[in-house]
Protein backbone atom coordinates (compact mmCIF):
# COMPACT_ATOMS: atom_id res chain seq x y z
CA UNK A 1 0.00 0.00 0.00
CA UNK A 2 2.80 2.42 0.88
CA UNK A 3 4.41 2.00 -2.54
CA UNK A 4 1.19 2.83 -4.37
CA UNK A 5 0.25 5.72 -2.07
CA UNK A 6 3.74 7.25 -2.31
CA UNK A 7 3.81 6.96 -6.09
CA UNK A 8 0.35 8.57 -6.30
CA UNK A 9 1.39 11.50 -4.08
CA UNK A 10 4.75 12.22 -5.71
CA UNK A 11 5.31 14.35 -8.78
CA UNK A 12 5.15 12.12 -11.85
CA UNK A 13 8.60 10.80 -12.79
CA UNK A 14 10.30 12.48 -9.82
CA UNK A 15 11.09 9.36 -7.80
CA UNK A 16 11.34 5.63 -8.24
CA UNK A 17 9.23 3.86 -5.65
CA UNK A 18 9.29 0.14 -4.95
CA UNK A 19 8.52 -2.15 -2.07
CA UNK A 20 9.78 -5.43 -0.68
CA UNK A 21 9.00 -7.50 2.38
CA UNK A 22 11.23 -9.12 4.95
CA UNK A 23 9.04 -12.22 4.79
CA UNK A 24 7.41 -11.73 1.41
CA UNK A 25 5.21 -14.26 -0.30
CA UNK A 26 7.22 -13.71 -3.47
CA UNK A 27 5.16 -13.27 -6.61
CA UNK A 28 1.83 -13.15 -4.80
CA UNK A 29 -0.64 -10.33 -5.47
CA UNK A 30 -1.52 -7.79 -2.82
CA UNK A 31 -3.78 -9.01 -0.01
CA UNK A 32 -7.47 -8.93 -0.96
CA UNK A 33 -8.54 -6.42 1.71
CA UNK A 34 -5.67 -4.09 0.81
CA UNK A 35 -6.61 -4.39 -2.87
CA UNK A 36 -10.19 -3.39 -2.08
CA UNK A 37 -9.08 -0.37 -0.02
CA UNK A 38 -6.64 0.79 -2.70
CA UNK A 39 -9.18 0.35 -5.50
CA UNK A 40 -11.75 2.28 -3.47
CA UNK A 41 -9.46 5.34 -3.55
CA UNK A 42 -8.67 4.95 -7.24
CA UNK A 43 -5.33 3.15 -7.08
CA UNK A 44 -4.72 0.05 -9.18
CA UNK A 45 -3.33 -2.77 -7.02
CA UNK A 46 -3.63 -5.48 -9.67
CA UNK A 47 -0.08 -5.27 -11.04
CA UNK A 48 1.62 -5.43 -7.65
CA UNK A 49 3.52 -8.62 -6.82
CA UNK A 50 5.34 -9.30 -3.57
CA UNK A 51 9.14 -9.12 -3.62
CA UNK A 52 11.61 -10.30 -1.01
CA UNK A 53 13.93 -7.69 0.50
CA UNK A 54 17.60 -8.10 -0.38
CA UNK A 55 20.36 -5.99 1.20
CA UNK A 56 21.34 -4.65 -2.23
CA UNK A 57 17.99 -2.84 -2.31
CA UNK A 58 18.86 -0.78 0.78
CA UNK A 59 22.37 -0.15 -0.55
CA UNK A 60 20.93 1.30 -3.76
CA UNK A 61 18.09 3.27 -2.15
CA UNK A 62 18.25 6.93 -1.20
CA UNK A 63 15.57 6.31 1.42
CA UNK A 64 14.06 3.17 2.95
CA UNK A 65 10.73 3.48 4.75
CA UNK A 66 9.70 0.49 6.85
CA UNK A 67 6.33 -0.23 8.41
CA UNK A 68 7.62 -1.08 11.89
CA UNK A 69 10.65 -0.35 14.04
CA UNK A 70 11.47 -4.05 14.01
CA UNK A 71 11.56 -4.00 10.20
CA UNK A 72 13.70 -0.85 10.24
CA UNK A 73 16.10 -2.51 12.66
CA UNK A 74 16.26 -5.68 10.52
CA UNK A 75 17.16 -3.63 7.44
CA UNK A 76 19.84 -1.74 9.39
CA UNK A 77 21.23 -5.03 10.74
CA UNK A 78 21.45 -6.36 7.18
CA UNK A 79 22.95 -3.13 5.81
CA UNK A 80 24.58 -1.15 8.63
CA UNK A 81 25.90 1.48 6.22
CA UNK A 82 22.31 2.44 5.34
CA UNK A 83 21.32 3.35 8.91
CA UNK A 84 21.06 7.08 8.12
CA UNK A 85 18.60 6.37 5.28
CA UNK A 86 16.31 3.85 6.99
CA UNK A 87 13.26 5.00 8.97
CA UNK A 88 9.78 3.82 9.69
CA UNK A 89 7.22 5.68 7.58
CA UNK A 90 5.71 7.38 10.60
CA UNK A 91 9.11 8.16 12.14
CA UNK A 92 10.24 9.92 8.96
CA UNK A 93 6.96 11.86 8.75
CA UNK A 94 7.36 12.86 12.42
CA UNK A 95 10.91 14.14 11.83
CA UNK A 96 10.18 16.02 8.59
CA UNK A 97 8.75 19.20 10.16
CA UNK A 98 12.02 19.59 12.07
CA UNK A 99 14.23 18.77 9.06
CA UNK A 100 13.07 21.64 6.87
CA UNK A 101 13.01 21.67 3.10
CA UNK A 102 15.66 21.43 0.43
CA UNK A 103 17.17 18.76 -1.73
CA UNK A 104 15.92 15.27 -0.83
CA UNK A 105 19.36 13.96 0.19
CA UNK A 106 19.81 16.92 2.53
CA UNK A 107 16.34 16.49 4.07
CA UNK A 108 17.01 12.78 4.67
CA UNK A 109 20.41 13.57 6.23
CA UNK A 110 18.89 16.16 8.58
CA UNK A 111 16.05 13.80 9.52
CA UNK A 112 18.62 11.15 10.51
CA UNK A 113 20.50 13.68 12.62
CA UNK A 114 17.29 14.72 14.35
CA UNK A 115 16.55 11.23 15.68
CA UNK A 116 18.66 11.92 18.75
CA UNK A 117 17.30 15.45 19.18
CA UNK A 118 13.59 14.86 18.63
CA UNK A 119 13.80 11.42 20.25
CA UNK A 120 11.73 8.29 19.78
CA UNK A 121 7.96 8.24 19.79
CA UNK A 122 6.29 6.62 22.77
CA UNK A 123 5.35 2.95 22.55
CA UNK A 124 4.71 1.75 19.04
CA UNK A 125 3.61 5.16 17.69
CA UNK A 126 6.15 4.91 14.86
CA UNK A 127 4.80 1.52 13.75
CA UNK A 128 2.10 0.79 11.19
CA UNK A 129 0.23 -2.44 11.95
CA UNK A 130 0.37 -5.30 9.47
CA UNK A 131 -2.94 -5.51 7.62
CA UNK A 132 -2.32 -8.91 6.06
CA UNK A 133 -5.49 -11.01 6.16
CA UNK A 134 -7.44 -8.43 8.16
CA UNK A 135 -10.95 -7.33 7.25
CA UNK A 136 -11.46 -4.27 5.02
CA UNK A 137 -12.44 -1.83 7.84
CA UNK A 138 -9.21 -2.58 9.74
CA UNK A 139 -7.13 -2.29 6.58
CA UNK A 140 -8.85 1.01 5.76
CA UNK A 141 -7.63 2.37 9.13
CA UNK A 142 -4.12 1.13 8.43
CA UNK A 143 -4.25 2.65 4.94
CA UNK A 144 -5.05 6.06 6.48
CA UNK A 145 -1.93 5.84 8.63
CA UNK A 146 0.20 4.84 5.66
CA UNK A 147 -1.29 7.46 3.36
CA UNK A 148 -0.70 10.27 5.88
CA UNK A 149 2.92 9.26 6.48
CA UNK A 150 3.92 8.77 2.85
CA UNK A 151 2.06 11.88 1.70
CA UNK A 152 4.11 13.96 4.12
CA UNK A 153 7.29 12.37 2.79
CA UNK A 154 6.26 12.81 -0.85
CA UNK A 155 5.23 16.44 -0.25
CA UNK A 156 8.76 17.23 0.95
CA UNK A 157 10.84 14.93 -1.27
CA UNK A 158 8.88 14.95 -4.55
CA UNK A 159 6.00 17.44 -4.36
CA UNK A 160 3.26 16.90 -6.88
CA UNK A 161 1.63 19.83 -8.66
CA UNK A 162 -1.34 21.31 -6.77
CA UNK A 163 -4.57 19.42 -7.29
CA UNK A 164 -2.94 16.13 -8.32
CA UNK A 165 -4.90 13.22 -6.91
CA UNK A 166 -4.74 9.48 -7.50
CA UNK A 167 -6.44 8.65 -10.77
CA UNK A 168 -9.14 6.02 -11.01
CA UNK A 169 -7.84 2.52 -11.62
CA UNK A 170 -7.71 1.56 -15.28
CA UNK A 171 -8.11 -2.13 -14.57
CA UNK A 172 -11.15 -3.86 -13.08
CA UNK A 173 -11.64 -3.38 -9.37
CA UNK A 174 -11.72 -6.37 -7.04
CA UNK A 175 -15.22 -5.22 -5.91
CA UNK A 176 -16.81 -3.46 -8.90
CA UNK A 177 -19.99 -2.68 -6.97
CA UNK A 178 -18.16 -0.65 -4.29
CA UNK A 179 -18.28 3.10 -4.89
CA UNK A 180 -14.94 4.91 -5.06
CA UNK A 181 -14.42 7.30 -2.20
CA UNK A 182 -11.53 9.05 -0.54
CA UNK A 183 -10.27 7.83 2.81
CA UNK A 184 -11.95 9.98 5.47
CA UNK A 185 -9.63 12.26 7.43
CA UNK A 186 -9.42 12.01 11.16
Amino acid sequence: MAELFFAACAAPGSVEVSSAGLGALVGEPIDTSAAVVLADVGLDPTRHRARQFHPEMALAADLVLAAERGHRDDVIAAVPTAHRRVFTMKEFARLLPHAGGGEPAEVIRRAAELRGVVGPAPGDDDDVPDGYRLEVPAVRDIAREIARAVKEAADVLAPAPPGRRPQPAQRPRPRPHAPARPLPRR
